[in-house]
């Protein structure tokens, strides 16, 4: 009798369970929990993550959807759902050492390192849940913008981020040397709206710097075929345009015939055309292209680690510039669209990185140099500055016989 007493007993106490609690992985809260962080830099929430309490609260909720699916049992983590994305969004806003970060959050470097590598794929996946291309489809260019190219979806280019040059031979150093831009570094293959309030929709996985951009969208161009297709409402808006395929608009890097992009309708900016016509349309064209410009401006400007040199392991370099550029299309959704002077930040960080690239090959010179002398000077104390070599004596001229001036009679 004790025993079915025990049984009844256990009943009652899992349907209270079933009853009270709710499965892990679909409890959205309402009320956020308790933040140390946050609370305390709650004033200042925009100059450190680029977001105010509310934008905050809002991608809290979807990503701690996210984060309730993986919790596992065992000890929670130290750090709330909350108080993690904060030091993450922080870790991509402000890009300090980790030990630095560390230190201000008054936690261990291991543990803030294990809860950016915790958190990384779970805001990844929210992040891309957020902004499913296929929540976005294009609409008409509106005819105060181009009346000519009505049909164009998206804007392409490839943006590089720095990175350290690899150690070892020149040879297998230079793969990740970018030529256009004097870096070294990983191209990311970037894709936006045409149309306003012009959000990335497609990110492509990092490449190495020295691969050139057309070459990089020939094994890329598939994935915008499925994206680009007109609907049959799509089609009936764009009735005077007869191609079956939105277009994508690239610049003058990506000319080539047709056959090389078989699955995409790509239109370029033509090369120092001297036809009235064809300059007319590169003028048009240019600025249809100025946000994609404008998009890189903003997202180097909020998140350094996109014009600073990458510090992380390259594993988890794609997740990283997804995460900023998604987080990009973020701020931009919330009342703060592209503006001219993300153009003219784009264009000064590009020539900052140049010039950055630039001073650590002379320091890397000057050193090499030193060393050869302090080299030169340990072998040879007779000379100890080889780089000045006194010029060679004159040589004495050969002996010429002199010869009778000739004489015309």
């Amino acid at each position: 009798m004790s025993l079915l007493r025990y049984i009844e007993e256990k009943s009652v106490v899992r349907d209270k369970i079933l009853r009270a609690a709710t499965p892990v992985g679909s409890e959205v809260p309402s009320v956020p929990p308790t933040s140390r962080y946050v609370d305390e830099y709650k004033r200042d929430l925009p100059k450190l993550i680029n977001f105010t309490y509310d934008e905050l609260l809002d991608l809290w909720r979807d990503f701690d959807v996210a984060y309730l699916e993986r919790r596992t049992q065992g000890k929670p983590p130290s750090l709330s759902s909350l108080d993690a994305l904060f030091a993450s969004l922080v870790h991509y806003s402000l890009y300090l050492p980790l030990d630095e970060q560390a230190a201000i959050f008054h936690i261990k470097v291991p543990t803030l390192e294990d809860s950016i590598k915790r958190i990384r794929p779970i805001l990844l996946e929210t992040l891309k849940r957020r902004w499913n291309a296929a929540n976005f489809r294009p609409v008409p260019l509106p005819a105060s913008k181009t009346v000519t190219f009505p049909y164009v979806a998206l804007l392409l280019d490839s943006t590089t981020i720095p990175t350290y040059r690899p150690k070892g031979r020149f040879e297998e150093a230079k793969a990740y040397y970018d030529g256009k831009n004097g870096i070294y570094g990983l191209k990311k293959e970037v894709a936006v709206m045409a149309s306003e309030p012009h959000f990335a929709l497609f990110m492509q996985k990092g490449q190495l710097g020295a691969r050139h951009d057309y070459a990089i969208l020939k094994e890329t161009e598939a994935s915008y075929e499925s994206y680009t297709t007109k609907t049959k409402q799509e089609a009936l808006a764009l009735r005077p345009d007869q191609d079956k395929q939105w277009a994508i608009l690239c610049d003058n890097g990506y000319q080539g015939p047709e056959r090389d992009t078989p699955h995409i309708r790509r239109i370029f900016l033509q090369r120092s055309s001297h036809v009235l016509s064809q300059q007319m349309q590169n003028e048009e064209l240019a600025k249809l292209r100025v946000p994609v410009e404008c998009f890189f401006g903003r997202a180097k400007g909020l998140w350094p680690i996109l014009h600073t040199t990458y510090r992380g392991d390259h594993s988890f370099f794609d997740a990283d510039i997804d995460i900023t550029l998604l987080l990009t299309n973020e701020h931009i959704k919330n009342g703060r669209g592209l503006f001219p002077d993300d153009q003219v930040f784009f264009a000064k960080a590009a020539v900052s990185q140049r010039e950055a690239q630039e001073k650590r090959v002379a320091k890397r010179k000057a050193a090499s140099e030193a060393f050869k002398q302090r080299k030169q000077a340990r072998i040879n104390p007779q000379n100890p500055s080889p780089s000045v070599v006194p010029p060679p004596p004159p040589q004495p001229q050969p002996w010429l016989p002199s010869l009778p001036l000739p004489t015309h009679s």
